[in-house]
């Protein structure tokens, strides 16, 4: 844009640069000082946010770039687990011999929690239907947070089992080998005891009735 200014002919044009340049009070300072005027000038205030990561926010991030890449792991188990050379076996001392236990008395809230956990455990496929002759009862054992677990008293069929027999190992050895470790990591299996599939022989011996 062009105009007369006190007999002058002034000449207005915009900034063509395709790149802003934040400067500085000195920078500024000497930029004006150094242009002869008149002249224009738009001035922006610009708020910056520094955002710092701390260690913990960073390790936080990569355990669920981890979980999410491994996330199959850690999903609700569904179903039993494949048939593998280690599935459980039972074995009896007298192989015509059957369990029959008399059932315990349940109260009536807690009868309602049991048909709850079968539900959900045939829902998953940990248990199902049976016309076994054998029969172990359950108990209801409360957890520390207020909620019931669901647990088979299988100790008459124990008392006809052959025990496996795996000698352990001396505690003392095993922490010599440790040595000068200073971090130490377990295994502990989600839902342990559904992880180990029962032999397809042996499944009618672990049958247990609720009412």
């Amino acid at each position: 844009m062009q105009f007369g200014y006190r007999g002058k002919e002034v000449k207005l044009q915009g900034c063509v640069s395709q790149t802003l340049q934040v400067v500085g009070p000195k920078e500024c300072d000497k930029l004006l000082r150094g242009t002869k005027g008149p002249y224009t000038a738009s001035v922006w205030l610009l708020e910056a946010q520094l955002v710092l990561k701390t260690e913990g926010e960073l390790l936080k991030a990569e355990i669920e770039a981890l979980l999410s890449e491994f996330r199959v792991v850690f999903e609700e188990p569904v179903g039993i687990p494949p048939e593998r050379g280690h599935d459980h076996r039972i074995e009896l001392k007298d192989e015509k011999a059957v369990v029959k236990v008399k059932l315990y008395r349940h109260p009536t809230h807690q009868k309602d929690e049991i048909e709850k956990l079968v539900g959900e455990m045939m829902q998953s496929g940990i248990i199902r239907d049976s016309n076994s002759a054998f029969s172990s009862p359950i108990v209801m054992v409360k957890k520390k947070d207020g909620s019931w677990r669901m647990c088979v008293d299988y100790r008459k069929l124990n008392q006809l089992t052959i025990k496996d027999s795996f000698p352990m190992s001396v505690i003392e050895e095993l922490l010599d080998e440790l040595g000068a470790a200073n971090v130490f990591s377990k295994l502990d299996l989600r839902s342990g005891y559904h992880q180990i599939r029962m032999r397809e022989a042996d499944i009618q011996k672990t049958a247990f009735r609720t009412h």
